[in-house]
């Protein structure tokens, strides 16, 4: 059995050429500046600047000053983009009637004179003009009482990727313009900065092909006030000290509507406007643990609400240590966390994240007695420039040209020590009385893998990612990963007399519509203070698996994804829908698991994997697959918060699931963004799957933008997720809750990477972990086939199928027990009509699926059904499960309850 690719796959693969910068020896402008005006030369403030490089990187931003003049400074020689971006211009709510505009540009100093006033060389590149664009979005904004809602902001975004974020008038109207090329639907929202109005939202909006498109918006204005105020455990005031944050969030019984409020330095309260109704208030506070009370409120009343912060009042130490028990010292700085899990009682408790420094190996932070934390480290604190590891200088990080968020696993000490990232997370209950101590092993690489990887001509696949993980491992201890340089060969530095799973994400996998297909996975034994040295090839496909796709009881498919796997070999490949049916290119005489994933209707299917054996070259194998209901698809949602202003806790679209935002952790420190952000979350399919990486949820897909439009990439520090998951769904698929593991979804590589920590709580069925990117982030488990896997069983028969004990109001439905099968799934459906003439089996006569009685793991050839209706039509089938999948259900069974119903 192998370990899983999630591991494997820990770290996106590294595309592109590594840069080298020669900017300390070219000439440079002081200053570039240009004016932005209408087109009668009106100058336009507040507009957003973008400065890009001739390859399309970002190098500096501005906004027009009352002048219309944008100045950037000390920029190198060179040719650049000006991108000017109306829509997103969040100090110009009124920019967006104009067309985006670019203009190219050549700094050269030999076109900058000196400047005597600014004692430097300026280029000056003169007017640009904006024009107003033909096609716009106009929308109008009014409260619940038909008033305008001015200065309140929209901001709205398309499926082709378009974003706007524009602010109301005096009238309650915002503008914005849509690309001429933007065919896809649109997506708002508005947000409030004063807290006066509740948020909306507005989805599937159509924009016309030229002219105005108008919509139609409306919030609440808030009626009624909570004051919320903070009390300690003997509940006396808690003044907020000078430097330090606390806000305070209201949130209604079905999340739709949140209302913050602001404690300032030297208080202890504040009032949160909100509108009538009940609300669930939480406090969050430097130092402190966060706490929840509830309260409600009537229109034009005024409630009070006490929130008692809980006070750290207990430690854990941390300690580094070898593999022989000694202590490290020489990791001179590094990061430690941990999230709350339980209270005293026992009771699930989320709502504390704490976080500290440690230095020279050791490291102390602070929690709350008698609660229980999931404690973790990381070391270096990974940014844009490349590190913050080890002793803190750039070139001791091993990955030297990553690019944001990537990693090769390992840092390197101020000894010069190579040690291995750690993983592992400690379980640890909090104790005022003694001082809790963690030991955290860091293995040393002592020994390397030198892997050579090709293309399928055998020429070298340049600056390409490949990574190793201890084979049979059950976590993410021992992960290392590395680029290939412009010779296609990487080296792996890692712990020896172990034998490692190597693998491979060349460049040019997936390329040319699918057929260029990964290595296969090699394993290979490296001695202590050893090199081994492979090669690794990609591969041509010679063969075509053609899947003919079908959703259950009449669904349909608003998008259909398949996919195909080999367990052994660890290669993988995918299709979307064509013409009815999905072509994935595969590889002749081997195998292969496939399986499909599709939504529709707010509805998420799936098909039960299926293993199938390829034919000869150049041949195809066809295979039908039927998709059934597994769960709900959530379309696109957004929050809007100030992140300056306190932690967020933002529940996701399920009802159940959580992102935990620490104050100012999406704040680049820059200023430019104010700690203003929209989040937008939604369901994402079309990911791969394979027998180790095997997605067993919803894939929560996270997108931000800040203040000023532009997308939230860094993190000051690791958010919080917890996930719910479905023990009853991992069973049919044959997975252990105890093995399901967080993951990052990257789609350029089309791999998936670790979180720095997962904690799985099969109590509450939440998994929880760490992030540092928004992503889509997936629960992935590993089924555990193999090659000799056994079937999935048979169909029940149909003639075995009987009712038993029939009652008013309850029956036990009968099935002969079939071989192979593990437990069952049975669907009971009420007819609406009486009648027996009347209940047919046409849709119209049956109450909708979601209400048909479910029972999903049925481990006896019976099943008794209550809670039934007296003189009643119903309808029932059946199907067989073991850990290789299900039967199909057969044909729906008739059966009606005793007794006469009235008809009315």
């Amino acid at each position: 059995m192998q370990i899983k690719k999630m591991v494997a796959s820990l770290m996106t693969t590294l595309f592109g050429v590594f840069f080298l910068s020669f900017s300390a020896y070219a000439a440079t402008v002081d200053y570039i500046t240009y004016t932005v005006t209408d087109s009668t030369g009106i100058p336009i403030e507040g507009l957003s600047a973008n400065l890009m490089d001739e390859n399309g990187n970002y190098i500096d931003w501005g906004t027009t000053n009352s002048l219309g003049v944008v100045t950037h400074y000390s920029v190198t020689e060179g040719d650049y983009t000006i991108d000017l971006d109306p829509t997103n211009s969040w100090s110009c709510g009124t920019c967006g009637i104009y067309s985006a505009t670019t203009k190219d540009i050549t700094v050269s100093l030999s076109s900058a004179p000196y400047d005597d006033a600014l004692a430097g060389t300026i280029q000056d590149f003169g007017t640009i003009s904006l024009v107003a664009a033909s096609r716009l979005v106009e929308v109008t904004l009014t409260d619940q009482n038909g008033d305008p809602v001015p200065n309140m902001w929209v901001s709205g975004w398309s499926e082709n990727g378009g974003w706007a974020n524009v602010q109301t008038n005096a009238t309650g109207i915002a503008i914005f313009a849509v690309d001429a090329d933007d065919t896809s639907q649109w997506s708002l929202s508005t947000w409030d900065d004063t807290n006066t109005y509740s948020s909306g939202w507005e989805d599937e909006i159509t924009v016309a092909a030229d002219g105005t498109t108008s919509v139609a918006m409306t919030v609440q204005k808030t009626d009624a006030t909570i004051i919320a105020s903070l009390k300690d455990q003997n509940g006396d005031p808690v003044t907020i000290a000078a430097g330090e944050w606390a806000s305070v969030s209201c949130y209604d019984e079905n999340y739709t509507n949140w209302f913050f409020g602001d404690i300032a330095e030297g208080t202890s309260t504040t009032n949160v406007k909100v509108i009538a109704g009940t609300y669930t208030c939480e406090a969050w506070a430097d130092g402190y643990g966060a706490s929840t009370a509830s309260t409600t409120v009537g229109i034009g009343e005024t409630a009070n609400i006490d929130l008692n912060l809980l006070q750290h009042d207990a430690t854990i130490n941390v300690q580094l240590v070898d593999t022989n028990g000694n202590n490290i010292t020489d990791v001179t700085s590094f990061e430690l966390f941990a999230n709350s899990v339980a209270d005293p009682e026992g009771n699930e408790y989320y709502n504390d994240f704490t976080w500290g420094t440690g230095e020279n190996g050791a490291g102390t932070i602070s929690v709350l007695d008698g609660y229980t934390y999931e404690v973790g480290i990381w070391i270096g604190n990974l940014g844009s420039d490349g590190g913050d590891i080890g002793d803190g200088s750039e070139e001791d990080f091993v990955c030297d040209d990553c690019s944001e968020g990537e990693f090769g696993g390992l840092f390197i000490a101020a000894s010069d020590t190579t040690y291995v990232q750690s993983y592992n997370t400690e379980e640890v209950v909090g104790d005022n009385t003694t001082a809790q101590t963690i030991q955290f092993t860091l293995e040393e690489a002592d020994a390397s893998i030198e892997v050579t990887l090709l293309d399928q001509n055998g020429d070298p696949e340049a600056y390409s990612w490949i990574s190793a993980v201890e084979a049979g491992s059950n976590d993410w201890e021992g992960y290392v990963g590395a680029s290939t340089d412009a010779n296609g060969v990487g080296t792996l530095a890692l712990q020896g007399d172990k034998t490692y799973e190597v693998f491979a994400y060349p460049s040019s996998a997936w390329d040319e519509g699918g057929n260029i297909l990964p290595p296969s996975t090699e394993l290979v034994y490296v001695a202590e203070g050893g090199t081994e040295s492979i090669t690794m090839k990609s591969q041509a496909a010679d063969h075509t698996i053609v899947i003919t796709p079908t959703i259950a009881d009449g669904g349909s498919a608003d998008f259909l994804f398949c996919f195909a796997y080999n367990e052994d070999t660890g290669i993988q490949n995918w299709g979307e829908t064509n013409d009815g049916d999905v072509e994935i290119a595969w590889l002749s005489n081997s195998t292969a698991w496939v399986g499909c994933d599709a939504y529709g209707s707010n509805t998420y299917y799936r098909a039960t994997d299926t293993k199938v054996s390829t034919g000869d070259s150049n041949g195809t194998t066809t295979v039908d697959l039927t998709l059934s209901e597994a769960g709900d698809f959530y379309e696109a949602e957004s929050y809007s918060f100030d992140n300056s202003a306190g932690a967020t806790t933002i529940t996701l679209p399920d009802g159940e699931s959580e992102l935990i935002i620490p104050k100012g952790a999406l704040d680049d420190g820059s200023g430019d963004n104010n700690g203003n952000v929209t989040l937008t979350v939604q369901s994402d399919i079309g990911l791969p799957s394979s027998d180790d990486d095997y997605n067993t949820g919803v894939n929560w897909e996270f997108t931000a933008k800040d203040s000023a439009g532009d997308d939230v990439t860094e993190f000051n520090q690791d958010l919080t997720i917890h996930m719910q998951y479905d023990e009853k769904m991992l069973e049919e698929m044959g997975i252990d809750e105890n093995d399901i593991s967080a993951a990052a979804y990257d789609s350029s590589t089309r791999a998936y990477s670790s979180t720095s920590s997962t904690n799985v709580d099969t109590e509450t069925n939440t998994v929880s972990a760490s992030i540092s990117h928004f992503s889509t982030y997936s629960l992935l488990g590993d089924r555990g086939l193999s090659s000799d896997e056994i079937s999935a069983p048979a169909k029940p028969k149909y003639k075995k199928m009987k009712v038993k004990k029939r009652k008013k109001k309850n029956v036990i439905v009968d099935w002969k027990n079939v071989t192979d099968a593990t437990y069952y799934t049975v669907q009971v459906k009420k007819c609406k009509n009486v009648k027996k003439k009347k209940c047919r089996k046409t849709k119209k006569q049956f109450t909708k699926k979601k209400k048909w009685k479910k029972y999903k793991n049925v481990t006896k050839s019976q099943k008794k059904v209550k809670k039934l209706k007296k003189g009643t039509y119903y309808h029932w089938r059946v199907r067989a499960c073991n850990s290789a999948g299900c039967s199909k259900f057969t044909k729906f069974k008739r059966f009606k309850t005793k007794g006469v119903r009235l008809i009315k």
